[in-house]
């Protein structure tokens, strides 16, 4: 089970042309139907929001 916590988030760190970008993220997250880790680590959620669906790709740091 993924679960996704948001309610820690702050605006106070982004600037104002940041909090479109970040709601949308946010949004996005909230939004997930699947996730699975491939075999190299990468970190795979699928979404589907009212406007868009797709697929976000997550790689471990280095």
């Amino acid at each position: 089970m993924l679960t996704i916590n948001i309610s820690g988030t702050s605006r106070k760190l982004c600037s104002e042309t940041i909090i479109p970008q970040e709601r949308q993220y946010l949004l996005t997250l909230q939004s997930t139907q699947s996730y699975k880790i491939d075999a190299q680590g990468e970190l795979q959620i699928s979404y589907k929001t009212e406007r868009d669906s797709g697929l976000m790709n997550f790689h471990p740091k280095e």
